[in-house]
């Protein structure tokens, strides 16, 4: 959108000249997510997604030898959990910024949530989707969390899978209490998902006449690639954007 109205300012001028600018290791997956039309315009200096994170104590009480691959293996799951004992054995992210998990369901079926301009919800992938909800909400009895408060039952051990984004990967694994814990692929609908909504943060220059806002704006950028300044994001399980 900021490119089609002419709001957003190509890197390519900058790229151009960089003479080491392809060793610097960028990798090529993530300068894509900001490209368009053959040129960059917005570089992504680490970047998450969905992911299950497990109790491994608990599942092996359960008697759960493999990680669910899908929804209604994760509903499986949850009768057997409930049955050793976890009354709320899942929280799976519903209420995650933008209804983040709703896309993914979307995406996991290979439709996005927006069509030739319209919402995308009431097709068949949109009733595939709210079903899957129903399913897990139910079969696996799940309460009603804040998302501010959804890992803090993980993290007591009293919840034994949790759906949410890598982000918090970090935080889970400075505040969990002394159970084994091991995070696994986001579970699909019967299959492998088809793909799954990425997020992060990166970097865009807006449009402006003023030739030294501009170069001072592409110095910036280079300094927010120095890995140093970015270790923040291998801590905290952001992925980070440069090889």
């Amino acid at each position: 959108m900021f490119v089609e109205k002419g709001i957003a300012k190509s890197f390519e001028p900058f790229i151009a000249k960089e003479a080491n600018f392809a060793k610097d290791g960028y990798h090529k997956a993530m300068l894509d997510l900001g490209t368009f039309d053959g040129e960059v315009y917005g570089f992504p200096f680490f970047s998450f997604s969905s992911v299950g994170n497990y109790n491994m104590d608990a599942m092996n009480k359960a008697g759960i030898k493999k990680l669910p691959t899908t929804w209604d293996e994760v509903v499986d799951a949850c009768d057997k959990l409930r049955a050793v004992g976890y009354d709320n054995p899942l929280f799976w992210g519903w209420n995650i910024t933008g209804n983040w998990f709703f896309q993914a369901l979307m995406w996991s079926q290979g439709e996005p949530i927006l069509k030739k301009g319209k919402v995308n919800f009431d097709g068949p992938a949109g009733l595939n989707a709210l079903k899957t909800m129903k399913k897990l909400f139910r079969g696996c009895r799940m309460q009603n969390l804040q998302a501010g408060d959804a890992a803090k039952p993980f993290n007591a051990a009293k919840v034994a899978m949790f759906f949410w984004s890598t982000s918090a990967v970090g935080a889970i694994e400075r505040a969990k209490g002394d159970f084994v814990y091991k995070t696994s692929e986001y579970p699909g609908m019967g299959r492998p998902p088809k793909g799954l909504p990425a997020g992060g943060n990166s970097v865009m220059m807006v449009s402006t006449g003023d030739s030294k806002r501009v170069d001072a704006a592409g110095k910036i950028r280079k300094i927010l690639y120095i890995r140093k300044r970015c270790c923040c994001c291998c801590k905290n399980h952001r992925i980070y954007a440069s090889k």
